[in-house]
């Protein structure tokens, strides 16, 4: 039951979460909106730079395999910790400017996908939807904007990070 329980969050959850803060943050950026539409190969980039700005997945859960002292607290074998991912992807010591969204940002090294041993399997998958998911909604859709007057709201969630409704226009 664990393994579908992470398997629909993983493989359904997320994915509209990201592509949900995709478009948001094209339609916000019209200047990164240009440059993918001219120049394609950006768009790993803007994906990257997507996940470290506003990550579908804010917080995650881990236990503390044995004792160790971060950021001068002592944590103790067992413990329960809570590791925000959206906090450390905003981290002014690794990242330069890190409330300006960057479509060049160099090194990009986020934690949209975890790290080390809870690297996320589906990485390469959900760089690839995502990046295929952009190409085609550019394709069709030249004329993208964000519904007039429309009030985006983020639903009550904690550890996932999406829009409640996204209400776009595409001509």
């Amino acid at each position: 039951m664990g393994i579908c329980q992470v398997l629909l969050i993983a493989g359904h959850e997320t994915t509209t979460c990201r592509l949900g803060n995709a478009v948001q943050l094209l339609l916000a950026h019209p200047d990164v909106l240009e440059a993918v539409r001219q120049t394609p190969e950006l768009l790993p980039r803007f994906i990257d730079e997507v996940l470290r700005y506003d990550s579908p997945v804010s917080v995650r859960s881990r236990i503390a395999s044995e004792d160790v002292e971060i950021g001068g607290q002592q944590v103790t074998s067992g413990q329960g910790l809570l590791v925000l991912i959206g906090a450390a992807n905003r981290d002014a010591r690794t990242f330069r400017d890190p409330d300006r969204f960057d479509l060049h940002r160099e090194p990009n090294h986020h934690l949209g996908f975890g790290e080390g041993p809870h690297y996320c399997l589906g990485a390469a998958l959900a760089r690839l939807e995502a990046r295929l998911a952009m190409e085609i909604l550019l394709e069709r859709a030249p004329k993208l904007s964000m519904v007039v007057g429309a009030q985006l709201q983020r639903p009550p969630n904690f550890t996932l990070r999406g829009w409640q409704a996204l209400p776009v226009a595409f001509s």
